[in-house]
């Protein structure tokens, strides 16, 4: 497990650097907010790639997410673990900028569900898609604080996975530190 998160680190950080001059690293924390009723905000982070070009962005990224939904008839635990891709215009502030743009890759989800009818845990892929919007505010020439908000929606073609939600917004704030 740990061999397969550094090799996907590299890509990540091999993308962003080919990309463009200035690539930074940026890790983000923060909840996840889901669609359907009884779903508790759950953990969010983020790992991502960043090749900074003077008029937009592009982001490599993994995601993982976490939640659990506790009804009076159902108890489920989920989490969500996924490889995005992202391209963003930049709107230029000072030495800060905005930036809003679309984003799509592939989610891992699992969920265990403890209920009334004894099923067990479920898990497959899905696509995902949907924006983000955020801020890079520059502390230094080579660090800059992060915060985003990502509406994502999943496009499962499957039945499995009915008890996990359609759409999640993750709302989160980090670092981005420039690569040498």
């Amino acid at each position: 497990m740990k061999k397969n998160l550094m090799v996907l680190l590299f890509i990540i950080l091999s993308g962003s650097a080919a990309m463009a001059k200035n690539s930074y690293f940026g890790i983000n924390v923060g909840t996840t907010l889901y669609t359907r009723d009884g779903n508790s905000p759950g953990f969010y982070a983020f790992f991502r790639g960043i090749g900074d070009k003077p008029d937009h962005l592009v982001g490599f990224a993994i995601d993982v997410h976490t939640l659990s939904n506790h009804t009076y008839y159902r108890k489920t635990n989920g989490s969500a673990f996924s490889l995005n891709f992202a391209i963003a215009p930049k709107i230029k502030v000072e030495r800060s900028y905005f930036y809003i743009g679309p984003v799509a890759g592939v989610a891992i989800l699992s969920y265990s569900a403890a209920d009334m009818f004894g099923k067990g845990s479920k898990s497959g892929p899905s696509l995902t898609f949907g924006a983000q919007a955020g801020a890079n505010i520059f502390l230094t020439n080579t660090l800059m604080w992060n915060f985003e908000i990502s509406p994502r929606w999943l496009s499962r073609s499957r039945n499995f996975m009915a008890n996990f939600p359609d759409a999640y917004v993750p709302l989160s704030t980090g670092l981005r530190f420039q690569l040498p």
